[in-house]
């Protein structure tokens, strides 16, 4: 029964992980283009930088959701977790204990791996923005467009869980320390039989 519970979520991690190296990839290839070329095409790199903006954007659209309830999923294996640790006596099979603890291990290592590849996405669309404003405020003659890249905000592009929070390297530890502090109330309010 744990592989049929783990599979389809880990299944996602591995999918949302990928997708997010791809599109740090992404970026990170355009910001050294613009980094390394003499003669840059201001009008082609801003058109990449939308292309790039609007293809996050719409990623996020879609898989949001899906943060969302594998965050959700790793309150309750973090719970569960928590409870074998404090109250063992409710487990009495070691092969449970084992089953919750791999459980909780692959549930929080993919999400981990999650946010920490989301995070890093955000950093890769800073760093190359930032290249693309200071390519763009060397230049004389600003077209309308290029006006706009260069009033855009970094923080407008970035992987959110369902568009509420959005993913830094902070969310995966204020995540887990109040998923964990919350477990750890909520289990002292249980009544001990």
């Amino acid at each position: 029964m744990y592989l049929y519970f783990v599979i389809p979520f880990n299944t996602f991690a591995i999918y949302y992980t990928v997708v997010c190296y791809h599109l740090r990839r992404m970026t990170k290839v355009f910001a050294k283009s613009i980094k390394s070329s003499t003669y840059l095409n201001l009008g082609k790199a801003t058109q990449t930088y939308k292309a790039l903006k609007s293809l996050v954007a719409k990623i996020d659209r879609e898989l949001s959701f899906l943060m969302f309830t594998t965050t959700l999923f790793n309150a309750c294996t973090m719970y569960l977790g928590i409870k074998s640790l404090l109250r063992s006596g409710e487990f009495p099979i070691i092969a449970q204990h084992i089953s919750v603890w791999c459980l909780f291990i692959a549930s929080y290592l993919s999400f981990i791996a999650m946010g920490t590849m989301a995070s890093l996405v955000f950093e890769a669309n800073a760093n190359g923005l930032e290249k693309l404003k200071d390519a763009i405020c060397n230049r004389f003659n600003i077209t309308r467009s290029q006006m706009r890249v260069l009033l855009t905000d970094a923080n407008d592009v970035s992987l959110t869980v369902w568009n509420i929070v959005p993913i830094r390297r902070s969310f995966i530890f204020g995540t887990i320390g109040a998923i964990l502090t919350y477990c750890v109330l909520i289990e002292s309010l249980e009544k001990v039989p």
